[in-house]
């Protein structure tokens, strides 16, 4: 899929599920209250060549550049080259990684999925289990009716865009991960299992055939796995599978009023600790 097809993908999905907008020829999506970056992550753009509308990124905004020049911040990736995904294999890894992927592909059948709908009571357990666990993203209670019927309008719209992979144990989905090709990139754009499951090792025995199964196709030169995180565990599961951290050059625009909101938030503990006394 070309980035241009990947745009049209995000925006026929539509407003309500993505918070998107296009200004100055780009389309941008949020990533954060009041902060936008371009749909496409590894899209580049010079200085002063596009921003988002203003009323909307009150904080700020963000994209990559084309050279480290003018960059002032940098965007940490895991990466996995086209040099080490078309060398991938069991013996990749290290031994405690192959005995868990092993057992993985052993407890579980790992399959692409072709239809959510009986499966999105499973799947909504899942996103709890995990936001329940993480702390990280959306909150447990946004996992409700709406959310079952915007997942079912995105799988509508781009069932042949996007690969989504289950692990199933027993005959029921305990983990499931989704996968999109954009400009040969392979972006692992979501990964999520359910905590009462860990020990059967979904999450290695779906990463490991997604990676076999992205070294058999010509137009992947190479596999995207999210941003580097500052939760260490996670960055160490996805090194074991041979990604590595990548900095792309990146400008950063902020607002004047993130200072303030900052000091705001001090004030408002500062103040919180005095009553409490």
């Amino acid at each position: 899929m070309t980035s241009k097809e990947y745009i049209e993908q995000v925006i026929a999905i539509g407003h309500g599920f993505y918070d998107i907008h296009q200004n100055d020829d780009i389309w941008w999506i949020k990533v954060a209250p009041f902060f936008y970056r371009p749909v496409d992550v590894m899209q580049t753009i010079e200085i002063g060549q596009a921003k988002p509308k203003p009323h909307k990124a009150l904080l700020g905004y963000c994209h990559m550049l084309t050279n480290n020049n003018n960059a002032n911040k940098t965007w940490s990736m895991l990466f996995l080259s086209e040099l080490k995904l078309n060398s991938f294999e069991i013996k990749s890894l290290s031994s405690s990684a192959r005995a868990q992927v092993r057992k993985g592909l052993r407890l579980n059948d790992i399959k692409k999925i072709d239809n959510i709908e009986p499966l999105l009571e499973d799947m909504r357990e899942i996103c709890i289990s995990k936001a329940q666990r993480t702390q990280h993203g959306r909150p447990p209670e946004y996992y409700n009716d709406k959310w079952k019927k915007e997942i079912m309008k995105e799988f509508s719209v781009d069932k042949n865009a996007k690969d989504r992979w289950g692990a199933f144990h027993q005959g029921s989905l305990i983990a499931f991960m989704n996968t999109v090709l954009v400009e040969g990139t392979m972006f692992i754009s979501f990964a999520a299992s359910h905590t009462d499951h860990l020990d059967k090792c979904p999450n290695d025995a779906l990463i490991f055939t997604i990676l076999n199964n992205c070294r058999e196709m010509k137009e992947c030169k190479n596999v995207q796995f999210g941003d580097w995180s500052d939760v260490p565990s996670l960055n160490k599961f996805k090194q074991k599978f041979c990604f590595e951290k990548v900095d792309f050059p990146v400008y950063a625009k902020y607002s004047i009023f993130i200072p303030i909101a900052k000091n705001m938030q001090k004030f408002i503990q500062q103040f919180r600790k005095i009553i409490k006394k």
